[in-house]
């Protein structure tokens, strides 16, 4: 990947964009360990967690445009991705339909993966999701179960020992 340049100097290559303010699991590796479930009492009480507005993610996206990014585009940053299934579909196509040539990649702990959901994803336009196995036997075999069904699409699955990975060929 050769990036851009803007004024003399290399466009950055990688851009993640954090669209909600949550993540289901506590991971004693991650941050949000620390940051976000410090108030999951408020949130059992009602009090909602931030989100971006689409406005706002879709001004990120063609300000993107506007510097002829063209590396990849991750609609997460410290977040589960998932966690806003309602709009995450929407996310990735507002991306390719301004970034048609952007690379979008997801890492998720699927959790909240459909069928449904996976193949909405793929439609709009999604390149690659990678699924952190950090559970047992259990949690990988669901993964691989919702992903069987996308074995005569343009998908390419990689099982390791951490990780499953989902290559969806455009």
């Amino acid at each position: 990947y050769e990036p851009p340049t803007v004024n003399g100097f290399p466009l950055f290559g990688q851009i993640q964009i954090q669209t909600i303010e949550f993540c289901n699991l506590k991971c004693d590796f991650c941050p949000n360990h620390y940051m976000i479930w410090d108030r999951v009492e408020g949130k059992k009480k009602g009090v909602s967690y931030n989100m971006m507005s689409v406005e706002d993610y879709t001004k990120i996206v063609k300000n993107l445009a506007d510097l002829n990014f063209t590396g990849r585009i991750s609609p997460y940053f410290m977040n589960e991705p998932l966690m806003d299934k309602d709009r995450i579909v929407e996310f990735i196509r507002i991306a390719r339909e301004h970034l048609p040539n952007c690379f979008i990649q997801m890492d998720s702990n699927g959790t909240g993966l459909t069928v449904d959901l996976m193949r909405d994803m793929i439609d709009a336009g999604l390149n690659r999701i990678q699924f952190d196995d950090y559970f047992d036997d259990k949690y990988a075999t669901r993964m691989i179960e919702v992903m069987q069904h996308f074995q005569s699409d343009n998908v390419n699955i990689i099982l390791s020992s951490n990780y499953i990975y989902i290559y969806c060929f455009l």
